[in-house]
């Protein structure tokens, strides 16, 4: 209540041009009043975070902090029986390769409080130019209000994202290549070059 009348106060005064200031002034007074009493309502009505909320975020993390080499980040978001496995996978991220993009595509409930987070990665060999493309399914399980990933395994694309893919790299070709011939050359009208 006091918060209110000294602020209703602070307004009413600011509000009020006297012969030195201007009315810019007094709306100006007015309006650093208002500013001072909104932190004071504002705070209690942020609601708490839900648990796929949460759960984005601690993706979001994990794999933000692993793309750039940040194990050190990622490991609280690992289930400790998992985390020695997790530590192996990663480590020769930013030493062999190169993690150019990462993006979380899906979440997929499953049994219990169990969720599957599909990840989209970009990846290079350091030794390498070409792009490659890996997707990977992460298993998350929410335990004592945390999520926690438990497992991880590459679901498509190109294997070597973990040294325990094996396989080649796919070499297929993409079916919208465009033909570098010119329309002469297949037999059709050439327009002239500008």
């Amino acid at each position: 209540m006091f918060v209110r009348r000294s602020l209703a106060t602070a307004v009413a005064v600011a509000r009020r041009p006297s012969r030195r200031t201007s009315g810019h002034a007094a709306r100006l007074g007015a309006m650093l009043a208002l500013a001072a009493g909104l932190p004071l309502g504002g705070t209690a009505c942020v609601p708490p975070k839900t648990p796929i909320e949460r759960l984005t975020d601690a993706a979001y993390e994990l794999n933000v902090a692993t793309r750039f080499g940040r194990l050190d980040v990622a490991i609280p978001y690992v289930a400790p029986d998992v985390q020695p496995e997790f530590a192996r996978n990663h480590a020769h991220w930013m030493r062999q390769i190169r993690v150019v993009d990462m993006d979380l595509v899906g979440i997929t409930p499953l049994a219990g409080d169990a969720v599957a987070v599909d990840v989209v990665i970009s990846w290079h060999p350091l030794d390498e130019t070409m792009i490659r493309q890996s997707q990977i399914s992460q298993r998350w399980v929410l335990e004592e209000d945390d999520w926690r990933l438990t497992e991880e395994r590459r679901s498509g694309g190109d294997p070597g994202l973990f040294p325990s893919d094996s396989g080649k790299p796919r070499t297929e070709v993409a079916a919208n290549k465009v033909d570098p011939s010119p329309p002469s050359a297949k037999g059709g009208e050439s327009a002239p070059i500008p």
